[in-house]
């Protein structure tokens, strides 16, 4: 998070794409661990799976302003794709997640 803070231009936007939520085909959720929210293959850990929620606090905790959330369901787990920008003045402290497109 900090490398995105230093390399992003003032108004500058990115995009987060990422797998949350629980894994729900039965594969995954014989590989998942509930602890630390990663897929594992071989004992070692490929993927991480964390709510959305979680996701959106992290960003927000980081100084981010998440302005747009868009939620694909999945039959295996559901991705999120957020549209977010520097926080203006300070850092911005936890606060409430915006509304959730779902497709």
């Amino acid at each position: 998070m900090q490398e995105i803070g230093r390399i992003l231009r003032p108004e500058g936007v990115f995009v987060v794409s990422s797998m949350c939520g629980l894994p729900k085909s039965d594969d995954a959720r014989a590989s998942f661990d509930p602890h630390t929210g990663h897929l594992l293959r071989d004992g070692r850990p490929y993927r991480t799976l964390k709510p959305l929620d979680d996701l959106a606090r992290e960003l927000m905790d980081a100084g981010f302003d998440v302005r747009d959330t868009s939620l694909s369901i999945n039959p295996w787990w559901d991705h999120v794709t957020m549209t977010c920008r520097m926080a203006r003045g300070q850092t911005q402290t936890a606060g409430e997640a915006p509304a959730v497109r779902t497709r």
